[in-house]
This record gives C-alpha cells, structure tokens and sequence, in this order.
C-alpha cells in the first residue's frame, strides 16, 4: 500500500519539477509560445511585424502584427529556392505575388504584375530604390 501510495506521490510531484529540454536555446514570452505549438518565428520586421512557419505546414508563413494578430498567410510553391510565394489578408484576397531568389533576395509584385519591392538582405526597397523596411532573418 505505501508503494502505490508513493508512486501516485511521485505522480503529482514529479511534472512540477520537470523542465523542458530546448537544445541549449532559451525561449521567453512569445518565442515559447509559438515553439511550444510547433513553430519558429522565421522574421522581425522594423515595423514590429513577424513572421512564423509551422513544422506540421512548411509551405505555409503566417504573418502578425505587433499586437499579435494575424494579417496575413502566405502559401508558397516550394521550401527550395527559387520558389513563388503568394500573400493573402485573412479574408482570402490576394495583395502580392513574389519570386523568392534566395533567403537574400525577395521580389515582391501587386497581383497585376508592378513591382511593390524588393528585399536585398536584410533591406527591403520600393520600387524607386528608397529602403522602407529592415527584417531579421531567423
């Protein structure tokens, strides 16, 4: 009896003490959150946006502003470079198309075809050459 007693002691007290194992990468506040879900934040913007790709749909990045509210998902064509990706709102509209390079480079077009930027690194430009937002790429 005091066996049983103890294993279901043990049962209780043992999940307190546990910590999760992150492979030597310390997670906080969002960051944990989404990792606990199954994903990573692929991207910071300036504007202090982000990006986050699941692991259960690598095709797939969905977009979030500052506040934490979804904006965008954008559904690409491969995870292999080059690839098409295609950005929608969260009522399904197309806003852009673009034809990713490589992790560097990024051209961003209007569903008709003009050109609304391009990303050079870490630097994203119109398509007059100003630099109108800057990303940190994960």
């Amino acid at each position: 009896m005091k066996v049983i007693l103890f294993v279901i002691f043990l049962f209780f007290v043992l999940p307190v003490f546990a910590e999760p194992l992150t492979g030597g990468v310390e997670y906080s506040g969002l960051e944990s959150e989404i990792v606990a879900n199954g994903g990573h934040i692929s991207g910071y913007f300036s504007d202090g946006s982000y990006a986050v790709n699941y692991n259960t749909d690598p095709l797939k990045v969905f977009y979030y502003s500052k506040n934490r509210v979804l904006t965008h998902i954008e559904k690409r064509s491969s995870v292999e470079y080059p690839y098409n990706a295609y950005k929608y709102d969260i009522n399904g509209n197309l806003i852009n198309l673009s034809i990713r390079i490589s992790e560097d480079e990024t051209f961003i077009y209007e569903p008709k075809g003009q050109l609304i930027a391009h990303w050079v690194g870490q630097n994203c430009f119109d398509s007059l050459g100003n630099l109108i937002m800057t990303r940190e790429i994960k």
